[in-house]
């Protein structure tokens, strides 16, 4: 895949965030699992989507460290079973990006899970995964050799992976990783640190889905980036003549993926920025562009006196 002059869609080395949690749900409500709480705290461009791992205390999934000036995304999910199997994950993006290459440098701080990117996403429980994998749990899983260890790129749709290719590669806690997909023309290439290590045909690398991190154990994450091809940079949002009908199906979606609150202040943005660009493109009229005769106070008194005699008249 030729992908020199590439756009970066969207890139985060995670400095913008303060040392500490990323924003949960303390209690492991049931409101919170089903997406109705807001959890306080800065959430940058990422969005946790799964959150029923366990009720009353189980911590965060995520937080943020910090190490010779570098910031990282940790994961600390170690439950895998919890109370059923789960892909702790972090997304980011637009649902409508496709045809992206989309790399992290991560770090794994156990060797017993997995942890990767996602990409083609439509939810947490519904998109492609390239991860690195270590062996499976078990009374072996102490005794593993290189052998054991692997690249694996999957589908994940709710509980159920699907390995589309995988390839041995050993690995260890000590070193840091860059692994890579890129997707386009009905194929996905995997890498790890630049080399290409995996290459699968499947429609799923040409369909449109957010981005993200997941790992079902400690892991540190650093520099993630999304890039695609200049010609694609513009076409993941909303690349139509938006009219009533458009906008409503823009608002349908808002309303679903993130509820009504969010949602009413998208509605007073857009209608900002209409009267934003109506105001410059001369389309909007104000009273400073009305022309005043100046014959319009004799106009109104005149008029005003005929009014009185017509209703003298009854």
């Amino acid at each position: 895949m030729d992908r020199t002059n590439e756009t970066v869609l969207f890139r985060d080395d995670f400095k913008g965030f303060p040392i500490g949690e990323f924003p949960y749900d303390r209690d492991h409500s049931a409101t919170g699992e089903y997406h109705y709480v807001t959890e306080a705290g800065f959430h940058g461009a990422w969005y946790d989507p799964v959150c029923n791992y366990t009720w009353n205390g189980s911590g965060p999934s995520w937080i943020i460290t910090e190490w010779q000036g570098r910031h990282f995304m940790e994961s600390q999910r170690i439950e895998k079973n919890r109370p059923h199997r789960t892909f702790p994950t972090l997304e980011t993006g637009s649902p409508f990006w496709k045809h992206c290459a989309v790399s992290v440098r991560l770090q794994r701080l156990s060797t017993k899970g997995m942890a990767g990117i996602i990409f083609a996403a439509r939810d947490s429980i519904d998109c492609l995964v390239l991860s690195l994998e270590g062996p499976k749990d078990g009374p072996a899983a102490g005794q593993a050799g290189e052998a054991d260890y692997r690249l694996c790129l999957a589908y994940h749709h709710k509980e159920e992976v699907q390995v589309l290719a995988e390839a041995p590669f050993a690995q260890d806690c000590d070193t840091e990783y860059l692994l890579s997909a890129e997707c386009g023309d009905g194929t996905v290439c995997c890498n790890v640190d630049g080399v290409k290590l995996l290459e699968c045909a499947t429609e799923l690398a040409d369909r449109e889905g957010r981005v993200g991190i997941t790992a079902d154990c400690p892991t540190r994450f650093a520099e993630f980036e999304v890039r695609t091809d200049p010609e694609n940079a513009f076409e993941f949002e909303v690349n139509f003549t938006t009219g009533k009908k458009q906008l409503g199906r823009i608002i349908e979606k808002c309303i679903a993926k993130h509820g009504f609150a969010v949602s009413a202040g998208v509605l007073d943005r857009i209608k900002a920025l209409g009267f934003q660009y109506s105001t410059q493109g001369a389309l909007t009229i104000s009273i400073s562009d009305m022309a005043v005769p100046e014959a319009k106070k004799t106009l109104i008194h005149e008029s005003e006196q005929k009014i009185i005699q017509i209703e003298q008249q009854y």
